[in-house]
């Protein structure tokens, strides 16, 4: 009979060029199931779990863990190999640590050690039944009451969200304007964090730190703060 379910593995060498690098000699990796984010910005919990946080020695042992419910994503037990993890998901695995899905140059998606708010990106507005309805990057969506302080969030905009109980509660926008830290999602300066010169309707200028200037599309880009750029940072210190 005929596969009508499609591939549930790839090749190595047709994986996205977000997925680290490296690793085991394998010919297939196992393909994240449709979800919150897309396949060209996601890794499947096994793949996180094994080969990048290295965790587990096999893809048994990696599902073995996350079936018994000991991970967590933006706060939910997920029990599913290969759900989707992507930019900004907060990833908390039992009796190891808490941490943040960020782009890292030249490796793609990384998870780094991380205590602290959710991030998300503002995709979409719309006004229902007299709430506005706001999408994010993930696919999730939050009601706003149009008394809110936060019901005048621009699309493009990060929405800073703590968790309450088993809610996230926004309590911080980023705007997207000259003068904002920016980190770069996609493109060919993936991880690069900088500071926005200027926007136009479809592009922004970033310039960074260390003196390099660059042109990338807004869809590339996601608006943080010193808290994201300090993890980042630190991170960057323990590795060298």
């Amino acid at each position: 009979m005929a596969n009508k379910g499609g591939s549930k593995h790839m090749k190595v060498s047709s994986i996205p060029s977000s997925w680290p690098r490296g690793g085991k000699s394998v010919r297939f990796l196992a393909k994240p199931r449709p979800g919150p984010h897309s396949t060209q910005y996601s890794l499947p919990l096994v793949l996180l779990i094994r080969d990048v946080l290295g965790l587990a020695s096999t893809a048994k042992e990696a599902r073995i863990t996350i079936a018994t419910g000991k991970v967590r994503v933006n706060g939910k037990v997920r029990k599913e190999d290969k759900f989707p993890v992507g930019p900004f998901d907060l990833v908390s695995v039992e009796s190891y640590g808490n941490y943040c899905i960020l782009p890292k140059k030249g490796v793609g998606l990384y998870p780094i050690p991380y205590e602290g708010p959710r991030y998300l990106r503002v995709e979409r507005k719309a006004l229902y039944a007299g709430e506005y309805q706001i999408g994010f990057h993930d696919g999730s969506n939050m009601l706003l009451a149009k008394d809110s302080p936060f019901s005048t969030v621009k699309v493009g905009s990060t929405l800073v969200l703590e968790a309450s109980g088993e809610k996230w509660v926004p309590k911080e926008e980023l705007q997207l304007k000259e003068g904002s830290l920016v980190i770069v999602v996609g493109g060919k300066n993936e991880g690069v964090i900088g500071t926005v010169s200027s926007v136009s309707e479809d592009q922004v200028n970033i310039s960074t730190p260390q003196g390099q200037a660059f042109q990338t599309s807004k869809d590339h880009i996601y608006v943080v703060d010193q808290r994201i750029v300090d993890a980042v940072s630190s991170q960057e210190v323990k590795s060298a």
